[in-house]
């Protein structure tokens, strides 16, 4: 579980690079990987991030 976390953060931080990466010409296109990337932190990797470490405490 704990190498599927890093995995998701990793790849979050990926998408966020490359969208800040991308030309002017392409904004749509760089405002959804970005997009992507802070779901993927914020909606996916942080609560398995909590319920991984609630779970190790007890």
């Amino acid at each position: 579980m704990k190498y599927l976390i890093l995995l998701i953060i990793v790849g979050s931080f990926a998408s966020i690079g490359y969208g800040f990466s991308l030309p002017e010409a392409k904004v749509t296109l760089a405002d959804k990987y970005i997009g992507a990337g802070t779901v993927g932190l914020f909606l996916v990797a942080m609560p398995l991030f909590s319920s991984n470490t609630a779970k190790e405490r007890k």
